[in-house]
């Protein structure tokens, strides 16, 4: 794929001397401040015109959405020459330069990167009176997209301590764009600039307070992971018009080198989460309503539970209890709550429900304050028991039961599906877990069998079966479809008891091995078969695409046995290593890989993304022979072990594998992935260093403790080849329709198309193909969906060559809600959004206005009359943005209606 980037930064440099400071509190290291209404131009009043300010000692550098402008200050004293009564005075003298983007397009749009954690209040005042603004941020950088066909601009604010007055500008430019498209106006200045004709590197802006030095220090090709420097100067043109040229012959050589995109991982942000003591992150979970779990288990008595918390105070002292906190998409922390008795409680996983429910397994020994009345075992019945809990999503427990026999029994796995929660585990009760006419109603032997039950997600129980032979068993990872059927993994001693006739391995290949299951909503086995070679071989975790492919993921000590001819790795590579193995929906295997290095490894967790990868993460002691050389991290951190994460192809290839650690020991423990959001990775460090992000919730280890969690976002990258620039779905509420929408960068390049819709981002249906041909142009494509469904939809754009070849996808998404009793406008909207209603009867109806992070910004409870209503909510305060004003109905009817706030 021939494509090429140029990149060309621009640094401003202020050089008058005479200049006092007028920041309001930032420094140059603050980001830019979104305006919200507390910004003022030169003659005190609220400038509504700017978007972002980056305030530094002398000047300010406004953002407006054609252009830019710097603002100098001088603070100028009066100082009486006599010692009359004469007070010092001082005046604050402005000048402005203004900058704007001569012919730049208006279907651009602009993108806030890096948001600020914390934010400020502001009482603003002008002639017009004060206004109180709060929850002001600040972004490490904005950038303005396809300002010229092809061409982005990014600004940043220098955290370069020698450069602490600068301010950066970065054009982007794809292969096809012509440099001469940027075209820069100047306004403002007191001298004109260079004549006409004149290039340089530098240029200088004459104002009344002092000089502005603008410069072209670094400017590059991007080949892969090669930069090839570019010789690009300011040309000088007339009318203060400044453009860009190449100083020299070569850099035109290079304007059609290939630009490699690699499915490379980046850290989106990376966080703690400790308290006092210990603490260990086993389960992550997006709940797909813009939210992530982290759970486990903590020994803290303090730093962990937020206010009005299910459980604010530590229960389980001396042992541990068990944590749950949810998060924002940005890494901030919504609420986190303890979860115990007096006595040791301990989580295994949890999983979403996708409608504002959650479900956790584990086991507890306390025998109070876990089972909430009316349950299906309110009393521990001895020693440990399973434990299985619903919540809500903002935290409040539903219910709660404790499942076992008088021995010890643990819950190691839960999925949910189709109305029925199960878990599995470990079960050493004789007595006390299988139902009437299970699968296996009684124990087989050994230390531990395996167990599976089934709940309604009220609770009840509608069947459970013990799972083993005679030696020692436990179901450890469990996955499950809507409609069919249940898989679970875990590992198993026994030579008999666990695989059915046909499995593809039908015999123990040592005195440990790893299997998986399949068992029907009835209770009954469909499939289930050994996996392992002649060592020790363990099945954790487990899940299942739609196609019904399953996944295993596990740790292997067997030389060999476990991977199929042609794989990644196909021998044991240290003294342990992990592995992944992909059956299809009968039982068949279909591939599997060892993966390690040159010591001990183990892959406790994998997951499909829904695209065509595989992830999976663990723990890695392998010093070498594991990362590759575009991982995030290349090199081991420290200490006894790092967590690792790796992407695989669905049929095996390996993408790249990457190192996370510092000089402590870590391990990862849970994924958690979507093709919206990117890949979340939860696990355990006691690593000072390395670990966490500038800005995160918890930015160092938890005061002494031994053992923090952490939880980890990697960017979403798992988008389509760069020729595709857009992807887009908009609603056509005329003719009752979706359209999508897509470009392509280059016209010279013919592909095919697949368009798709989902409703959970994981079950697809087919909606239109479209040919190369169907565009005139050779870049603009459409397909029209005429039978959407109401609420949020996804859309996946397939991607193939004309010989057939798939290339890869991307997806976007869409609410689509229409309620011909309501309409609403100026769409888009400025200072009032007005929504015009007419049910058919008298009703009450809540308002809500939500964000594009799904955070609510306004609701009201608002009483209608069966005629015309005419309602309007102020939106002045809210930044520019996509929003969502949702109606709730009397009879529960929701309608939601998209619109954009200038």
């Amino acid at each position: 794929m021939m494509l090429s980037r140029l990149n060309i930064q621009c640094i401003l440099l202020f050089t008058a001397i005479a200049v006092g400071s007028f920041a309001q509190h930032l420094n140059s290291a603050g980001g830019f401040i979104e305006n919200k209404g507390q910004i003022h131009d030169q003659n005190g009043l609220i400038n509504t015109n700017v978007i972002a300010c980056a305030q530094m000692n002398g000047f300010d550098v406004l953002l407006y959405r054609d252009g830019f402008s710097y603002q100098l200050k001088e603070m100028d004293q009066h100082v009486p020459s006599s010692s009359d009564d004469e007070l010092i005075r001082s005046e604050i003298k402005f000048h402005r330069v203004d900058i704007r983007f001569e012919g730049m397009n208006n279907n651009g749009w602009i993108e806030w990167k890096g948001i600020s954690n914390d934010y400020d209040n502001y009482v603003s005042a002008d002639q017009s009176g004060t206004v109180a603004v709060y929850n002001v941020h600040r972004f490490q950088s904005i950038v303005y997209h396809n300002i010229y066909a092809g061409v982005d601009v990014e600004f940043l604010v220098s955290s370069n301590e020698l450069q602490r007055n600068s301010v950066k500008y970065n054009f982007i430019l794809n292969k096809g764009s012509d440099i001469s498209k940027i075209k820069l106006r100047y306004s403002g200045l007191t001298e004109r600039q260079a004549e006409s004709g004149i290039a340089g590197l530098t240029h200088q802006l004459q104002t009344s307070l002092g000089v502005l030095t603008e410069t072209v220090p670094l400017s590059y090709f991007k080949n892969g992971a090669e930069l090839i420097t570019a010789n690009v100067g300011f040309q000088s043109g007339n009318d203060d018009l400044i453009s860009f040229v190449f100083l020299d012959d070569k850099s035109e050589s290079f304007l059609d080198l290939p630009l490699i995109i690699d499915p490379i991982p980046s850290v989106g942000w990376s966080t703690y989460f400790g308290g006092s003591s210990s603490d260990v992150g086993l389960a992550t979970e997006l709940d797909g309503m813009g939210s992530v779990y982290l759970a486990g288990n903590t020994s803290s008595t303090s730093g962990i539970a937020t206010s009005g918390a299910h459980q604010g105070v530590y229960g389980g002292s001396p042992a541990n209890d068990i944590f749950i906190s949810k998060f924002d998409l940005n890494g901030n922390r919504l609420w986190s709550t303890y979860f115990g008795g007096s006595s040791e409680d301990q989580l295994y996983d949890l999983v979403c429900d996708g409608g504002g429910f959650f479900y956790l397994t584990g086991y507890s020994t306390s025998t109070s304050a876990l089972a909430t009345p009316g349950a299906y075992m309110t009393t521990n019945a001895g020693g440990s028991d399973a434990v299985l809990a619903k919540f809500n999503s903002n935290g409040v427990l539903q219910w709660c039961t404790y499942f076992g026999g008088g021995q010890n029994d643990i819950g190691r796995g839960v999925a949910v599906a189709g109305g029925a929660v199960c878990i599995v585990g470990q079960t050493s009760s004789t007595t006390g877990i299988a139902t009437a006419g299970a699968h296996q109603g009684s124990y087989a032997g050994g230390t531990t069998d395996g167990f599976l039950a089934m709940f309604n997600t009220s609770g009840s129980l509608s069947w459970s079966t013990y799972f083993g032979g005679i030696a020692n068993d436990g179901a450890l990872g469990i996955a499950m479809t809507a409609t069919s059927n249940i898989y679970f993994c875990g590992f198993t001693n026994s030579t008999s008891g666990i695989a059915t006739v046909g499995a593809p391995q039908a015999t123990a290949g040592g005195s440990n091995d790893a299997f998986v299951s399949c068992i029907n909503t009835a209770g009954s086995i469909v499939w289930s078969t050994y996996l392992g070679g002649t060592g020790a071989d363990n099945g954790y975790s487990i899940d299942i695409d739609p196609m019904n492919n399953v996944l295993l993921s596990g740790q292997s000590n067997s030389a060999s046995g476990v991977a199929t001819a042609g794989a990644y790795s196909t021998v044991r590579n240290g003294s342990s290593d992990g592995f992944i193995a992909v059956y299809d929906a009968t039982g068949s295997k279909m591939w599997a890989t060892y993966i390690g290095g040159n010591s001990q490894d183990n892959a406790y967790s994998a997951k499909f993304d829904g695209g065509g990868f595989i992830y999976v993460g663990g723990y890695t002691a392998s010093t070498s022979g594991l990362a590759t050389i575009s991982a995030a991290q290349t090199s081991f951190g420290g200490g006894f072990s790092d967590a690792f994460l790796a992407q695989f192809s669905n049929v095996g290839v390996m993408q790249w594998i990457t190192y996370l650690g510092g000089s402590g020991d870590e391990i990862g423990n849970s994924i958690s992935i979507d093709n919206i959001n990117g890949v979340f990775f939860g696990g355990s460090t006691n690593s000072t260093n390395n670990i966490s992000t500038a800005g995160s919730h918890q930015p160092t280890i938890g005061g002494s403790a031994s053992n923090d969690a952490f939880l980890i976002r990697y960017g979403n990258f798992m988008l389509l080849p760069i020729t595709v620039t857009r992807f887009e779905a908009h609603p056509d509420y005329s003719n009752n329709s979706i359209i999508c929408l897509w470009e392509i960068e280059e016209q010279n390049l013919c592909h095919n198309f697949s368009v798709e819709r989902s409703v959970d981002g994981i079950e697809w249906t087919h909606v239109s193909d479209v040919g190369c041909l169907a565009s005139t142009s050779g870049r603009y494509y459409s397909t029209e969906d005429m039978e959407p469904v109401r609420g949020l939809i996804f859309y996946r754009l397939k991607q193939y060559t004309l010989n057939g070849e798939f290339i890869g996808d991307k997806t976007t998404s869409v609410v689509y809600a229409i309620d011909i009793n309501a309409l609403l406008f100026p769409n888009p909207a400025s200072q009032f959004i007005n929504l015009m209603i007419s049910p058919n009867d008298d009703e009450m109806i809540d308002v809500l206005i939500y964000d594009s992070y799904g955070k609510r910004v306004f609701g009201d409870r608002i009483a209608l009359t069966s005629n015309s209503n005419a309602l309007s909510f102020y939106i002045g305060d809210a930044k520019s943005g996509l929003y969502f004003l949702e109606i709730i109905h009397a009879d529960g009817n929701v309608n939601v209606q998209s619109f954009f706030k200038e």
